[in-house]
């Protein structure tokens, strides 16, 4: 039976190489014609602009190669396709105003944090690197690269339209090693763009809000929150409505769950038609398939683990228990991101006790230790009743297998919270 060390706790999708990842650029086979999620966004467009959707399909493959040089586009991945579609009619739809296109509104509640950071911008500085190793000239000129080069102590950026003095820094601005040269994306303007773009996935039980009203639809979905809101402190369990970019119809099945954010990304708390108490709306199973009870995380975990690079993992799941320790205060950890974490234990007079790891980040983003929110919030003690939501894995101790949890989130509903003495550790471990 596979099991977990405490080092496994920290292992997790992103953690796999990336040739053991889903290809987010899988080749698509040879068409005669542009791919389905292209042609409904070029008929949309014809419908709002009286166009023909011939002169559309006409302008949309001008537009991919005057910005991309593409001249020949059943040698590009479907989901590029796609996205050059939405960069050309989103601009469309937004000429004018001042509101986010393509935005909708996600009814539900946060559920957890994930812990580790992820460079959104990695696939299309590839793919731009790649275009430059098969043409420098063709990816220079076509106004999405620049070379940098080094004269008389300066940096100086050429791209398709001119050439920049950018300081003497040690590095170049935006600067990508490549080899032995540096290279940059670049804007219009020729200006070098930053390559860098940083986001946590925050776990959001819910809905499009419609949808979740009408048919009491509920997912569990991956709101990428990116720089600066990448860090952001959330309210477990509060209902709210957020702002979000659905995932694209035909996308790849490895994103279907994401929804992305704006740089204005904030939850609104103040969503008061929420249909049930977060107690009812968590631990419901008529509404979703996502809490599975502390009798049931081993059957959970044989039934829904998976396998990747060599590592078994078990599914992400809520379930309800007991607070029987914790520890409150971070602890070093040669394993976690943030070189410490949190712990929890949680119990239930049938099946024991149940370990929960708190990765730091998610420690310090989602206040684990408090029950209510904002001038009600209070630390609860021992005793109290938590949801807790992470993967749940297998641990062995003395031959005996149990469940543990790698938490994204704890939620302790204030009714079923002990309040917790101030003044000290009011644990039980303080007394061994």
């Amino acid at each position: 039976m596979t099991t977990w060390k405490q080092e496994d706790e920290y292992m997790e999708y992103t953690d796999v190489p990336d040739e053991e990842q889903p290809n987010a650029f899988a080749q698509v086979a040879e068409q005669t014609d542009l791919p389905a999620p292209v042609l409904e966004r070029i008929s949309a467009y014809a419908d709002r602009s009286g166009k023909g959707a011939g002169e559309v399909r006409k302008e949309y493959l001008a537009y991919i190669e005057n910005e991309y040089s593409c001249s020949d586009w059943q040698g590009e991945d479907e989901d590029l396709l796609v996205d050059w579609a939405e960069q050309m009619f989103v601009q469309t739809r937004r000429a004018g105003s001042g509101s986010n296109a393509n935005s909708a509104t996600w009814v539900g509640v946060f559920v957890g944090k994930d812990k580790n950071l992820a460079d959104r911008m990695k696939g299309l500085i590839k793919w731009n690197l790649g275009k430059y190793d098969n043409d420098p000239e063709d990816a220079v000129s076509s106004g999405r690269m620049g070379i940098y080069e080094k004269k008389d102590g300066e940096w100086h950026l050429t791209s398709a339209s001119t050439t920049k003095s950018l300081g003497a820094a040690e590095t170049p601005p935006y600067g990508i090693k490549h080899g032995d040269q540096w290279l940059a994306l670049t804007n219009r303007s020729g200006d070098p763009t930053p390559n860098v773009k940083m986001g946590r996935y925050a776990w959001f039980l819910g809905g499009e809000q419609e949808d979740f009203v009408k048919n009491a639809s509920v997912g569990l979905w991956r709101v990428d929150v990116t720089e600066e809101n990448a860090d952001m402190l959330l309210d477990i369990g509060r209902p709210c409505t957020i702002t979000v970019k659905p995932p694209k119809e035909g996308g790849n099945e490895a994103f279907k769950d994401v929804l992305a954010t704006y740089g204005d990304f904030m939850p609104n708390y103040d969503y008061d038609k929420f249909p049930m108490s977060t107690m009812q709306y968590l631990t419901n199973p008529q509404l979703h398939g996502f809490f599975t009870s502390i009798e049931d995380l081993e059957q959970a975990y044989e039934s829904g683990k998976q396998t990747r690079n060599g590592m078994t993992f078990g599914p992400l799941l809520m379930t309800k228990g007991t607070v029987s320790r914790m520890s409150s205060s971070p602890r070093d950890s040669d394993y976690d991101p943030a070189g410490y974490n949190y712990n929890l234990t949680v119990s239930s007079t049938i099946h024991g006790d149940i370990d929960c790891w708190i990765p730091g980040h998610v420690g310090d983003q989602t206040s684990p230790f408090t029950a209510g929110w904002g001038d009600d919030r209070f630390d609860y003690a021992e005793r109290s009743t938590v949801v807790v939501f992470g993967r749940v894995g297998l641990k062995e101790r003395d031959g005996l297998v149990t469940p543990k949890m790698n938490v994204m989130g704890v939620y302790a509903d204030p009714r079923r919270a002990r309040r917790r003495a101030t003044g000290g550790d009011t644990g039980m471990g303080q007394f061994n």
